[in-house]
């Protein structure tokens, strides 16, 4: 198994003894949906210490791969790679979901990304050999991960702007809208919101009114929200959830804040909680 770029680990003869190698190859020999694909060809999925380490070294730039490729293609090799550790001893298996979960769903990995961890999730959520209070647990988060996928329409919902005006997410018109959940305490919202606002490209769709950003305070400490009303730009639609019900009823799922939500003009989801570095690359490639 080879990998496309420089330095890259990759999973090479297997076995216990399998150990990783860096390579490179010329581009023209394999696309990257094919390297995918075949990624853990080589690879025997054992039960060993040694054996887990190599497991996640080569995990990890596993998915840094699939986070270049459309969600069929990696959700492909995805699945073929769930077939493997179903067929590895049972205690590969889990190792292999754990890794899942600590790189595509916990929010605070920087590849965090939940059409990626569907496939993972799916599988372990009717995996009679787990208990059945795990397959529960997981078959209740699959149900929050399948709301608001990508590709699909956004749900709606009514807000509250700083000066009492009502409104709905359906109810505003733009090529793009960002829906950013935020709380005024949260010092990872202040690192995305300067962010937001530095970047050119962002300001410059919003001075052309393509760009709309909806921010929403999803909490009910209304004095906690109207305190920081300042740090917003004007130009952005400063907004409450006057009711709680974004995450009384889970309408949206937000493991952590902040959390972004990238609609088209047609409200439909074009990137759900993306890494801040990715929803900026999108913005930056347009024209």
């Amino acid at each position: 198994m080879l990998l496309i770029g420089i330095g890259l680990l990759i999973p090479f003869l297997g076995g216990c003894g399998s150990f990783t190698k860096r390579a490179t190859i010329d581009r023209e020999s394999y696309t990257e949906d094919s390297l995918a694909e075949n990624y853990w060809n080589n690879f025997r999925f054992c039960d060993s210490a040694e054996n887990a380490a190599e497991a996640e070294c080569c995990f990890s730039a596993y998915i840094k791969l699939l986070g270049k490729l459309p969600y069929a293609e990696a959700e492909k090799a995805e699945n073929k790679l769930i077939r493997a550790i179903k067929l590895a001893p049972f205690s590969a298996y889990l190792r292999f979901m754990d890794m899942a979960e600590k790189y595509l769903y916990d929010p605070q990995s920087g590849f965090c990304d939940d059409e990626l961890y569907r496939p993972f999730l799916t599988d372990a959520a009717k995996n009679k050999r787990l208990d059945e209070a795990t397959r529960e647990r997981l078959q209740y988060r699959l149900k929050i991960n399948g709301r608001n996928r990508p590709g699909h329409p956004a749900t709606d919902f009514s807000y509250e702007t700083i000066d009492g005006k009502k409104g709905t997410l359906y109810g505003i018109q733009s090529k793009y809208i960002l829906v950013y959940f935020n709380n005024p305490d949260c010092h990872d919202c202040k690192i995305v919101g300067d962010a937001l606002k530095k970047n050119l490209r962002i300001s410059r769709l919003i001075s052309e009114d393509k760009l709309k950003i909806l921010s929403v305070y999803p909490d009910r400490d209304r004095t906690a929200w109207k305190k920081d009303a300042n740090d917003l730009p004007e130009n952005w639609i400063n907004t409450c959830d006057p009711e709680g019900k974004i995450k009384d009823d889970n309408i949206y799922d937000l493991k952590a804040i902040p959390t972004l939500y990238l609609l088209d003009r047609d409200k439909k989801v074009i990137l759900k909680d993306p890494v801040l570095k990715k929803l900026i690359n999108f913005f930056d490639n347009k024209d």
